[in-house]
């Protein structure tokens, strides 16, 4: 019988094997290019390269090696690479595309670091806990986060009814916050395994705005506050003075409830915030509890100042309600630990303000609008509701108190308005101490304004540009004592004429924000 020719192959060699159960199998195989040796160095290359897995028959392993032979006779500046590196860019692969977003979403939250370096404070991690629980893990949580794309995340936005829900564009706002923070990690940040990131580009594309606040500040008068100590002290004995804690040194409630006897300095007249209320996800129990933590900020932790009312307020309530210890609380329950925000709000402040005529919406935060804003009408600069505050930028102050009191608002603007009065009644003819002339004879100033064309006033202190100049002088100058808020509340509540005869004196910015604040009412 002849014998069977075995098979010559132009590139690589087949040759066949068995298991250990005896199963025939086929292992393909050709030498490594000598020039693969120098391009990957760094790699303990093998003299020859074996096909991954292992061909039930020839056709397989020929198919391979003939691939194989077409990569190798491109050269170095082909596309081949050695099997073993193609196994470790398979596995980075199958690393990556594993990764699901309720995975992903759970090692960002603990690996999270602030700008500085720092970790980011258990209060934050709750809150963005809360926004994955309740909004972001539902939704998208199984799915990979390399198959997340930005048709799936409108999707998501659009699961929210903001028509009938008056909450649901606050919650989705937030939640897309946290969202775009995650994805834009994913994006910028390497993930361990894969050397790289673990997605090309974020899905996050929707350009969403912050919608308007569901609560209107309240700003609390000095009666009204009175009023809300005096039932809150009818409820609990001593818990009133949280009322002027809040709306007049603009401590938050939080703060507030975490004093002790040793941060009132009675000496210097100053509080010390050390700590405040922390709320915080418990992993055992699956729920948020409060604790006693750092402030929100360095800036936060700071000294606050207080007067000699104030201190006689401390006073009788260090006497009368807190022990003798210096870390005894200010406010504590009947087992003597600090008591919790939601305890405070219930039991003491809600039915309190529902007595005070004005308060019913009052919530605990504003307190800290009405001490700021209560701080601005009394002559207080920026700068100084900022250190009262304990703000870490004057332009959070300035957006922050986005409130003055009503009637303050009116008393500036009729002071303003008063001194147009002459000028108006020239112009509506009621003026009678004018000299004959005047009322015959127009100035050049009331007969380009009665033309239509604005009137100049570039030097109104000197009243350069006629009667009206002086007049719109004073107008000018009464307006530059006071701060730039004040300034645009009166520059808005004007009428376009006046309005359109002062501005121009004024400073850049104070125009700017005034056509900023024009241009939102207007929308």
């Amino acid at each position: 019988m002849a014998r069977q020719r075995r098979h010559r192959r132009k590139f690589g060699k087949v040759e066949a094997r068995r298991y250990k159960d005896g199963t025939k199998y086929y292992d393909a195989s050709y030498p490594t290019p000598s020039w693969a040796f120098s391009k990957w160095s760094e790699l303990d290359l093998p003299t020859r390269q074996h096909m991954p897995g292992f061909a039930t028959d020839t056709t397989r392993a020929d198919g391979w090696l003939a691939d194989e032979y077409e990569k190798v006779k491109a050269g170095p500046d082909g596309d081949w690479k050695p099997v073993q590196l193609r196994k470790l860019e398979a596995r980075k692969r199958d690393a990556r595309n594993g990764v699901t977003f309720a995975a992903y979403a759970q090692t960002w939250l603990d690996t999270r670091r602030k700008a500085n370096g720092e970790p980011i404070k258990e209060s934050s991690k709750t809150k963005h806990r809360e926004k994955l629980r309740n909004h972001l893990i539902p939704f998208s949580g199984g799915i990979r986060m390399v198959d997340i794309t930005p048709k799936i995340v409108q999707e998501w936005w659009d699961t929210f009814n903001t028509k009938h829900d008056p909450h649901a564009a606050g919650a989705r706002n937030a939640a897309y916050e946290t969202l775009k923070a995650i994805m834009h990690s994913a994006e910028n940040e390497t993930y361990p395994g894969i050397d790289g990131t673990l997605i090309i580009k974020s899905p996050c594309r929707i350009k969403s705005t912050r919608p308007a606040k569901r609560h209107k500040t309240v700003n609390a008068s000095t009666e009204q506050l009175t009023a809300l100590a005096d039932a809150m002290d009818a409820l609990r004995p001593g818990i009133g003075i949280t009322a002027w804690i809040t709306g007049r040194l603009g401590l938050r409630i939080g703060e507030t409830l975490a004093l002790q006897r040793g941060d009132i300095d009675m000496e210097h007249g100053v509080l010390y915030v050390r700590r405040t209320l922390t709320q915080v996800y418990d992993d055992k129990t699956g729920k948020t509890i409060t604790t006693v933590g750092t402030p929100k900020t360095k800036d936060s932790a700071a000294p606050v100042q207080f007067g000699e009312h104030m201190a006689k307020l401390f006073e009788a309530h260090l006497r009368d309600h807190v022990a003798p210890q210096p870390d005894a609380w200010l406010f504590p329950t009947k087992r003597g630990t600090t008591m919790t925000e939601a305890n405070y709000r219930d039991r003491y402040f809600n039915p309190a303000k529902k007595t005070v005529p004005g308060l019913e919406d009052y919530w605990p935060h504003d307190g800290r609008h009405t001490a700021g804003a209560y701080l601005m009408e009394h002559g207080a600069s920026p700068n100084m509701v900022k250190q009262q505050l304990r703000h870490s930028d004057v332009t959070m102050t300035n957006k922050y108190l986005d409130t003055t009191g009503e009637q303050h608002r009116r008393e500036v603007i009729k002071r303003v308005d008063d001194e147009l009065a002459g000028y108006a009644d020239r112009r509506r003819g009621d003026d009678t101490t004018d000299t004959p002339d005047a009322q015959d004879t127009p100035s050049p100033t009331s007969m380009s304004a009665s033309a239509g064309t604005p009137v100049s006033v570039s030097d109104p202190a000197t009243g350069a540009d006629g009667e009206s100049g002086g007049k719109l002088g004073m107008v000018v100058a009464q307006l530059r004592s006071l701060s730039e808020d004040v300034q645009v509340s009166v520059l808005v509540d004007m009428d376009d004429d006046r309005r359109g005869r002062v501005l121009p004196s004024l400073s850049k910015d104070v125009q700017a924000r005034v056509m900023a604040e024009l241009i939102r009412k207007a929308v």
